[in-house]
């Protein structure tokens, strides 16, 4: 992506679900126009940035950089997406990946299927299974219990998520009210399909999502989704898409 700094404006193709236009735009003292959230390509009707010189020169090769990685995050997440097409799974970021609000909505923005895990680190509790490894089975649910209450207490509002690794886990957990989301770790899919099965007998569906996580490839995705997961945690579109 090469860009000359001349008196007149310079016109850039990109090519990719394009995003990240808002975020720069008041950074530009030349003119940009980018088609959010659709499909470019460089062969058909390409985005086109225009720069001056003063704006080429200051911050040129920050913003292409942005640009670059927020529309390949895009772009390979779209795969991601596409592939759990007909499912009722949903693509969710990990909540490392690009925190927060302005860039989170321009990644969502573009791809209806595709959620963010949250916006910060205030808008969740996630209760990991090193949270409570110390904690016997038998006392999980009373345990974890307390902990829901005192997170309703400070925002009835936030997003109560429980990690757990074995359907012994979530056996316990699912008996706990106040959770929104069951977090199954590193599950092959005969676990997670009895998992499913779990949440939906003990009358939780609807009300209690069930989120798959570790292992999610382009090549695993399909068959995750078919398992009857609600949501689905996707790292590697963020850590794995280049620039």
């Amino acid at each position: 992506m090469a860009t000359s700094c001349t008196s007149e404006p310079t016109p850039i193709a990109l090519s990719g679900i394009i995003t990240g236009g808002e975020l720069v735009s008041g950074s530009l003292r030349g003119i940009m126009r980018v088609i959010e959230g659709t499909l470019q390509s460089t062969r058909k009707s390409p985005t086109r940035w225009f720069l001056g010189r003063a704006s080429c020169l200051s911050a040129e090769r920050v913003i292409l950089n942005f640009l670059q990685r927020m529309s390949g995050v895009a772009t390979h997440t779209q795969r991601y997406v596409r592939r759990t097409a007909g499912t009722g799974a949903k693509v969710y970021d990990t909540p490392q990946d690009h925190s927060g609000p302005p860039a989170a909505r321009q990644i969502r923005r573009p791809l209806r299927r595709r959620i963010n895990h949250r916006i910060g680190l205030f808008d969740g509790l996630l209760v990991k299974d090193n949270h409570v490894a110390a904690v016997h089975i038998k006392e999980l649910g009373a345990h974890l219990s307390r902990v829901v209450t005192t997170c309703r207490a400070e925002d009835p509002s936030r997003v109560v998520e429980i990690e757990v690794d074995t359907l012994e886990q979530l056996r316990e957990v699912i008996k706990v009210e106040g959770i929104n989301v069951i977090l199954l770790d590193n599950m092959d899919c005969p676990k997670m399909e009895m998992a499913v099965e779990i949440r939906n007998k003990a009358g939780k569906k609807g009300t209690v999502d069930l989120e798959a996580s570790g292992g999610v490839t382009l090549e695993t995705i399909r068959r995750i989704a078919e398992t009857g997961v609600d949501r689905i945690a996707v790292g590697t579109h963020a850590l794995g898409a280049g620039a």
